[in-house]
């Protein structure tokens, strides 16, 4: 797995010359929601970045209008010989970048709104055979990303250290600035009403706003498994001068992993990469003792509502009364006695009951999708 830094301020490029970092991500005032690298020191940039032997990738993350997309792609063209790939998040920009620089590599930056697989993949065929490489969100489920690999062959990159971006807007949302005096802006923290004790970082710039998580993402000690999954670049987007100066210290040494962890002086969090439930309302559809043939299933519960009902599938028929377990999609296990069940027309059944659809109580923990079955079977 290869590592990719990225470079928004001038100030840092010696530093990032020293990281024996490959590959570099240029985030260029004109093009980038948080670059500060004007065009007049581009050109510079590239030129020490080329010398020491970098891998340079443009990103193009800003929103865009069609007028400025043309107006872009013209300013780039003064950059393309030493650029020879562009990341993108706007699939317009991206289409234009494809039609009038045919030989150079894209990147699809798929942090917002691509959140499932036939999306992802649909993409990746429109913007064949230029697409290099898609850059994924840190929301998409793992397997999903190891099943991307498989099937598409197309290499994957996450963010692994970094600030989290929680929204963008490509307009001014804190001042009427002009857009040159908010070069340079420092950034501002803010609070919501419901939490008043969290702080976002909002930066605005000429390309619009941005508010970040109060934490950043710190994947480094999951890196194993990030590889099994089948992931090729993991991004490494630092944003201070302490940062820089921390990896330049110490990447690729014994230990540097849990060194980073202890000297980032942001909070950080794994975000959705551990714990992600992104699909848990589909898990909840499904149960694993469905596939379980040696449990004796009586029913299935198709709606629980509150102090209300639960609503079951009878799908055997049954002899009132009985002793009956229900397992939760969880596999919690609730046990109940049923003596009396109403059909839907709510007449009263006791007895022999056919199979067929029956409303009980309201059984506290048993959801959708909880299986009904003889308390002798377990």
């Amino acid at each position: 797995m290869d590592y990719v830094l990225n470079l928004g301020n001038k100030e840092h490029l010696e530093m990032v010359t020293r990281i024996p970092v490959k590959e570099v991500v240029i985030q260029a005032r004109s093009f980038s929601l948080y670059g500060s690298i004007s065009d007049i020191d581009l050109h510079d940039t590239l030129n020490i970045l080329k010398l020491h032997g970098k891998r340079i990738t443009l990103q193009w993350d800003t929103l865009c209008q069609d007028g400025e997309i043309e107006s872009l792609a013209n300013l780039f063209a003064d950059y393309s010989k030493n650029i020879p790939a562009i990341r993108f998040v706007d699939p317009g920009v991206g289409a234009y970048l494809k039609r009038r620089f045919p030989d150079h590599q894209l990147q699809f930056l798929m942090w917002d709104g691509h959140q499932n697989r036939t999306g992802i993949s649909e993409w990746i065929q429109i913007f064949q055979p230029n697409l290099q490489r898609v850059i994924l969100s840190n929301q998409i489920p793992k397997r999903m990303i190891e099943k991307l690999r498989q099937d598409t062959k197309i290499p994957i990159e996450i963010k692994g250290l970094g600030r989290m971006q929680l929204f963008y807007s490509p307009r001014k949302l804190l001042h009427n600035n002009r857009p040159q005096k908010l070069d340079g802006h420092p950034d501002i923290t803010t609070a919501s009403n419901d939490r008043p004790s969290q702080f976002f970082s909002v930066k605005e710039t000429r390309q619009g706003t941005a508010i970040f998580n109060d934490k950043d993402l710190y994947l480094l000690d999951e890196l194993q498994e990030i590889q099994e999954i089948g992931v090729d670049y993991l991004g490494m987007e630092l944003y201070t001068t302490e940062q820089y100066q921390l990896i330049e210290e110490c990447f690729g040494r014994p230990g540097w992993v849990d060194e980073v962890k202890t000297f980032w002086k942001s909070p950080l969090t794994s975000g959705f990469f551990i714990q992600n439930k992104t699909d848990a309302l589909l898990t909840r559809l499904t149960n694993a003792y469905l596939k379980d043939e040696k449990q004796y299933q009586l029913g299935s519960v198709l709606e629980s509502l509150k102090n209300v009902h639960t609503l079951l599938h009878l799908s055997q028929n049954l002899v009132l009364p009985q002793q009956v377990v229900f397992v939760t999609p969880e596999r919690k296990k609730v046990r109940f006695e049923i003596t009396k069940l109403y059909d839907l027309k709510g007449i009263l059944h006791q007895g022999k009951i056919d199979e067929g659809f029956y409303r009980l109580p309201w059984i506290k923990y048993v959801v959708p999708a909880s299986l009904m079955k003889s308390n002798t079977s377990f």
